[in-house]
Formats: C-alpha cells, sequence, structure tokens
C-alpha cells in the first residue's frame, strides 16, 4: 500500500478541486501550502498543472507529510497551528462518504508518530508559532497592561491559538461570520464578542488580531486604517496573520501595521536558537519513517492491482 501513496505539494492558494473530492484524497490548505495526498494516479486529478508543484511517493511521501505537521517545512520552523489545521482537516474528511480507511490508517499513524516527535524535540519550541511572534510583537508595542483590549478577527485555528495564549494577560474580544462558533469560543474561554460587520465597535478597538485570509475579499481598507488611526492617534496595533492577505492600506510596521511576513521575519531572528533540536527532530522522522515502512507493508499488503483504482 505505502509504495502507491502520492503526496502533491502546492504553493499557497493554487487551484484545487475541493468540490468534487469524493473521499479519494485527503486535501489540506494552508497559509504556506495546499498538499493533496492519495494513490497512484488520483491525486493528479484535483490539481491544475503547475511547475511548481512537488511530488512525494511512498515513503518520501510519508516522511514529507511528517515533517509538514512537525513544522519542519514551516517559515516558523516547529510552529504548532500546522497540527490543528490537519486534524481540522481530517476531521472534514472522516465526514466524506467515500473516505478511504487506507488513506485514514495512513493518517492516524501520521498523528501518533507526529505526536512523538514534537513531546520528545520540539515541545517547548511552540512558543515560536504564529500567535506566539503576535504575542512577543504585542509586548514590543507596549501593550503590556492586563487592562488592554484585544479584538481577534476570525473563529479558526489560528484564532483559537491566540485566545489561548493571550487570555492570561488581556481582555479578549472576538468577532466572526460564524455566530454558532463564536458563541462556542465565547463560552469556552469566557471572552466577549462583537456581532460581525459591527464596524463602528470595531473601530473603538485600538488593538486588532486579525486571523481571516480570503482569496479576492478586501476586509480592512484604506478608509478603514484613517479612521481608525484618526480615533485612537497613532497609538494603536494591528497585526495581520491572514494568508490571502484582506488587509489594503499603505501603513507599515513604522505605524504599528504588522503583516504577516514582518511575523516571519521577527520569528527568523529565533530560529538558531531551535536549531539543533529541530535537527535532532528531522533525523527522527527519518528514523520512524523508516519503521513505518515494515508495519505499513505487513499490515496492508496490496500491490499496485489492489490500489490503482482505490
Amino acid at each position: 500500500m505505502i509504495d502507491s501513496l502520492k503526496l502533491v505539494n502546492l504553493p499557497s492558494g493554487s487551484g484545487v478541486s475541493t468540490s468534487k473530492n469524493r473521499g479519494d484524497v485527503f486535501i489540506l490548505s494552508t497559509c504556506q501550502r495546499t498538499i493533496v495526498l492519495g494513490f497512484n494516479f488520483v491525486p493528479f486529478s484535483y490539481v491544475n498543472n503547475s511547475e511548481k508543484m512537488s511530488v512525494f511517493n511512498g515513503m518520501d511521501a510519508y516522511k514529507a507529510l511528517l515533517e509538514i505537521i512537525c513544522g519542519l517545512k514551516s517559515h516558523l520552523v516547529g510552529e504548532n497551528e500546522i497540527v490543528a489545521q490537519f486534524k481540522e482537516a481530517y476531521e472534514n474528511y472522516k465526514q466524506l462518504e467515500g473516505k478511504n480507511s487506507h488513506l485514514m490508517n495512513i493518517m492516524e499513524k501520521l498523528f501518533k508518530d507526529a505526536k512523538q516527535i514534537r513531546m520528545k524535540y520540539l515541545y517547548e519550541i511552540g512558543q515560536h508559532s504564529y500567535a506566539g511572534i503576535s504575542r512577543k510583537i504585542i509586548e514590543k508595542c507596549g501593550v503590556t497592561s492586563e487592562n488592554e483590549t484585544i479584538l481577534i478577527f476570525g473563529s479558526g485555528s489560528l484564532a483559537l491559538s491566540a485566545i489561548k495564549l493571550l487570555k492570561k494577560k488581556y481582555r479578549l474580544i472576538i468577532t466572526a461570520r460564524n455566530e454558532q462558533k463564536v458563541k462556542e469560543i465565547c463560552r469556552e474561554f469566557k471572552i466577549e464578542s462583537i456581532p460581525w460587520g459591527n464596524w463602528d465597535q470595531y473601530l473603538e478597538q485600538k488593538n486588532i488580531l486579525n486571523t481571516i485570509g480570503a482569496k479576492e475579499t478586501t476586509l480592512f481598507t484604506q478608509a478603514f486604517f484613517v479612521r481608525w488611526m484618526e480615533k485612537h492617534e497613532g497609538k494603536n496595533l494591528f497585526i495581520d496573520l491572514g494568508s490571502p492577505s484582506v488587509v489594503n492600506t499603505s501603513l507599515s510596521v513604522q505605524e504599528n501595521v504588522y503583516r504577516l511576513e514582518d511575523v516571519f521575519e521577527r520569528g527568523a531572528m529565533l530560529e538558531k536558537v531551535k536549531e539543533s533540536r529541530v535537527n535532532e527532530a528531522a533525523k527522527a522522522i527519518c528514523n520512524l519513517t523508516e519503521q513505518r515502512r515494515s508495519s505499513f507493508t505487513i499490515n496492508f499488503p496490496f500491490g499496485w492491482e489492489e490500489l490503482q483504482f482505490v
């Protein structure tokens, strides 16, 4: 089975036919990449031809998956938001009627192996995640008082990571399109919310952290930033973690408007501290992959004929 595994790795925002997914492939889209996982030729039917497409076969595909979910292929090496994104995508995959049991078995093994690698080598590196770097930027910009309020846009895994990291020190408010999800988050973390689209209330908040990304939507316009800056006399902070970005302004870090690339740049300053532990994790991934080769061969003795139409 494992020799027929195929992983297609594409740049973020690449065209993938998610609407026709019958369960024969697993698809994950993040701010850094889009991956399509399946057997043999099937993943290629979901993607458009791309010069930047990378293809991994068999155990190389499993190893690449393990490196991705452990954060070794992220801009912020070792970041842990990718785990939540994998799990969320997998939960969605399990809801598909035609889900592939062989593919599910691989994913379950992947989660188990990734947990082992993270616990042993990457446990304390999580603070260098997107949410962790955002917290450092917030503190650097002088937002240190427990009475300070931060408005978080979005209700996905990245927003949850930020809430978990910031709720002990700051008063948090959330706003998102999914009203039911917002209610659940407010109840779980005991935070407040602002109804989606209430821009007058948005303008009242001088510290904003956005986690929403969209291909064609400009959520935060130049007009919004002009009014927002005037209202708070320039003593405000905006951090955009959305990808693709929904921010359209000429403002930059000089005006305390930080984009995802600014977060990456700050995270790069911390990379040398964890370089040796990441190298150890990479070696461990190679060893685990070899161990998995044997277990997959024993448990799933299928050949090309059995799997070419899976």
